[in-house]
């Protein structure tokens, strides 16, 4: 209960502005007792009020099992329900075209369980795709009786992101994320995005899958506008959600302005490889800083340049360094987010990892163990055509999962001892990638680096 989920926020404005009434369910909303302790609300599905029309369900691959559940409680009930989001994406199968059956390829990574058990599942941008999903629901519910699967939906990205409405956040005061500001007060944030898409093709990120890797932005004047609901709504800090934030400079020097106006405190990605760009440089820095900029996550993934290259991320060890130096300078927090378990992974790289870690000592470091989604290059030979790549070799990674099980106990929800490796590469097994996460675990807390 961090941020609101924007996904779902996007398409209630859209729903709204139609003259749909429109509720929202957190399914991890709590309510606290006299001594503070957290009392789910919905503890199960079974708590799902079941007197509305329809259900829209959205979520990314770390809530799986939770889209799941969900999708086999309201298939019991008889309710139409519509999935959406990045899990929906990269695991619901090629679209269905009208007045056909979804055919289930067994070669391709496709949720069996989530696919046999919504009616409609909308791929990719749904603020547009929706209205075919309501159109639709009645094709999808035969379907599932029928044939014991639902049909895809997917519609063309968007290309003007000004023509569609400011996410309704009605219900984010719902959640609790505090930014420090550079005088020690904490101040109330939410989360917000004003472009989609990345140029980049980093090998083991699913971004352009999911968007594009065509950077689409929203225009100027929709995002001050965006600004003045979030401080009317009595936020003040913001977190950044873009991939690629400050790739256009004019655009982010215009979006400083404002902030600073505002006053708001701010955090956001960077890019190393832009951010020690001669256009840029610790002046940039600086300026954002001077605008409210209090944090910055930055893509580390690994202190090696061999496996910086092996996964195409267009970045050098050295320009982390630096990076990592100016925010020291400036006073930005320098968050490092690290990858184990990339393709040609080694004893020898992932000890140079711990090194740079060490050296730098970054104010925060996110660490993770590569999971392989199905958006990935690394996994999907079709995503490198469609990154437009011709040079990407083949990875020393072997995954051991089957299609579609990238999800549920694979990944880390807060807790650094239960996380376990499902790749491995030549030199390593699954077992030394995960020994190797754990006790560098343990050592960056015994420092005092906090997740």
């Amino acid at each position: 209960m961090a941020f609101l989920p924007l996904g779902l926020a996007y398409i209630r404005s859209a729903l709204c502005e139609r003259g749909y009434d429109v509720d929202f369910i957190d399914m991890s909303e709590y309510d606290e007792d006299s001594q503070g302790k957290h009392i789910d609300r919905y503890p199960d599905v079974s708590y799902i009020p079941l007197d509305y029309d329809l259900y829209l369900v959205s979520g990314t691959s770390p809530q799986a099992s939770e889209i799941r559940k969900v999708g086999r409680y309201l298939k019991e009930k008889g309710k139409p329900a519509i999935a959406g989001g990045p899990h929906v994406t990269n695991y619901a199968g090629p679209e269905t075209p009208r007045g056909s059956l979804m055919v289930i390829d067994d070669s391709l990574p496709v949720d069996k369980e989530l696919v046999t058990n919504y009616p409609v599942m909308v791929k990719y941008e749904g603020e547009i795709a929706i209205f075919e999903a309501v159109e639709r629901i009645e094709e999808g519910m035969g379907a599932l009786r029928r044939h014991g699967r639902g049909i895809v939906l997917r519609t063309p990205l968007i290309s003007d992101l000004g023509s569609i409405p400011i996410p309704d956040r009605r219900d984010a005061h719902k959640y609790e994320w505090h930014l420090e500001d550079k005088n020690g007060k904490k101040c109330l944030g939410t989360n917000m995005f004003t472009s989609r898409g990345c140029p980049k093709r980093c090998a083991f990120c699913d971004s352009g899958n999911l968007w594009t890797r065509g950077v689409r932005y929203t225009p100027i004047d929709r995002v001050r506008e965006e600004f003045a609901q979030i401080k009317g709504l009595g936020f003040e800090a913001i977190q950044f959600y873009d991939d690629i934030f400050l790739l256009n400079r004019s655009r982010m020097i215009e979006m400083c302005k404002s902030l600073k106006e505002m006053g708001f405190a701010w955090k956001c990605y960077i890019r190393v490889d832009i951010v020690s760009h001669h256009l840029y440089g610790k002046e940039f820095l600086q300026m954002m800083y001077n605008a409210g900029l209090i944090e910055v996550l930055v893509g580390v993934e690994s202190g090696s340049q061999q496996i910086l290259d092996n996964i195409y991320k267009d970045t050098t060890v050295e320009q982390n360094s630096i990076v990592r130096q100016w925010c020291r300078e400036v006073g930005i927090r320098f968050k490092a987010a690290i990858v184990l378990g990339l393709p040609g992974e080694t004893t020898e790289t992932l000890e140079a990892t711990r090194r740079w870690i060490l050296e730098q000592r970054p104010d925060k470091c996110a660490v993770a163990i590569f999971i392989p989604f199905s958006g990935t290059p690394i996994v999907d030979q079709k995503i490198r055509r469609r990154y437009g790549i011709d040079d990407m070799h083949d990875f020393d990674i072997k995954i051991e999962l089957e299609p579609g099980e990238a999800a549920d106990d694979h990944f880390n929800y807060g807790s650094r001892t239960k996380l376990q490796s499902v790749v491995s590469t030549s030199s390593l097994t699954a077992q030394q990638i995960t020994d190797f996460y754990l006790e560098f675990s343990a050592e960056l807390d015994a420092l005092g680096i906090t997740y």
